[in-house]
């Protein structure tokens, strides 16, 4: 942080000065006392309000660490844009840390030793030898077929409290149900039982990503610095390339021995459009850019391009509330739950925690 180029003295220096900076309840309050006729009421409801990323770094690190760093930090997790997500959705780990320590950097400090945020993994076969994995240790009844209703059992037969309806399979009755699918699924599955949680969890707005695999036989020649994670690209520098990943590099087995694989993404809150274009288009505006920011020098022996639809979850300032609605709805059908990264942490990570803190809750 000290020798990069990224941030200006002055930025360096702000950055730095953030333990001193109050957290948002003690600006509120200010050396008078509590702001408006409130009182302390006031102060209570200045600390529970929530901001957008872009506002909590430039507040408690300067405008030069939230547009140089925070900014496409967001880019690279969310394809979204820092100015309107919301800080206690988006990043909960980092708003607790001023919450409970006054400073993120005196948090960070005091959990030296501590375990850090670990690497990347992967498997031989991608992510989906997980679920494959998963399936093949399932010990009991498992069908394979689309959920198009659920209904409760009225009064409930055996501890079977809910009814799913599947096509093409059969009705499956069972004591709990567990809504794991994407947003817009769970909602029409809800509709007739819990409008107010359908509407919410449709209210999520998604940001969908098209995804460029790049494979170059030999690495050598390609005029790209490789020994790196890859890199994510700021707004406004003239790229419509949100990031890269080095994928051979983070994972060498993804590639032939010499060889490199890149995989490289467009689209996502800032352009959504563009994941509807051409193949040849999409590839092409990544090779261009990739060209331009990182130095590439010959086109790719092998291209392939994925898109993500709807895409990725976007928690804004108003997704508290949405995860509230939804859960106050579902508390009210026994026997019925529902997670999946529209409500709580779009990563892999999360998605697994929040699946085994409900089963856990089961006591089995």
């Amino acid at each position: 942080m000290l020798k990069t180029n990224l941030f200006s003295l002055r930025g360096k220096l702000r950055l730095f000065a953030e333990p001193f900076v109050r957290r948002a309840a003690e600006r509120a309050e200010g050396p008078e006392g509590p702001e408006g006729p409130e009182g302390p009421e006031g102060v209570k409801e200045a600390s529970d309000r929530d901001e957008s990323v872009l506002a909590f770094v430039t507040r408690r690190f300067g405008p030069e660490a939230a547009r140089r760093a925070a900014a496409p930090a967001l880019i690279g997790v969310y394809a979204g844009d820092a100015a309107t997500l919301s800080m206690r959705a988006a990043l909960p780990r980092l708003a607790a840390m001023e919450r409970e320590h006054g400073s993120v950097l005196r948090a960070l400090l005091r959990r030296r030793g501590a375990p850090g945020l670990g690497k990347a993994i992967s498997f031989p076969d991608g992510l989906g030898e997980l679920p494959r994995a998963l399936a093949a240790g399932f010990r009991g009844e498992r069908v394979n077929a689309r959920a198009i209703s659920i209904e409760p059992i009225a009064p409930a037969i055996d501890g079977r409290r809910w009814r799913v309806g599947t096509e093409p399979g059969p009705t499956i009755e069972v004591e709990r149900l567990i809504l794991a699918t994407p947003a817009a699924a769970s909602a029409a599955l809800l509709d007739p039982h819990a409008p107010h949680a359908a509407s919410a969890l449709r209210a999520i707005r998604h940001a969908p990503v098209a995804v460029v695999c790049l494979g170059f036989r030999g690495g050598g020649d390609l005029g790209m610095d490789l020994d790196a994670y890859g890199f994510v690209a700021a707004r406004g520098e003239g790229l419509q390339l949100l990031g890269c990943q080095y994928d051979s590099s983070v994972f060498p087995g993804r590639a032939p021995v010499g060889g490199v694989l890149l995989r490289a993404l467009l689209g996502g809150a800032f352009d959504p459009a563009l994941v509807d274009a051409d193949d040849d288009i999409i590839s092409g505006q990544a090779i261009g850019d990739l060209r331009r920011a990182a130095g590439l020098r010959r086109d790719p022996d092998f291209v392939d391009v994925w898109r993500a639809r709807p895409g990725i979850p976007q928690y804004d300032l108003d997704h508290g509330a949405r995860a509230r609605t939804v859960d106050a709805a579902i508390a009210r059908l026994p026997g019925l739950f529902v997670i999946g990264n529209a409500l709580r942490g779009v990563g892999l990570v999360d998605c697994i925690r929040a699946a085994s803190d409900l089963t856990a809750s089961f006591g089995a």
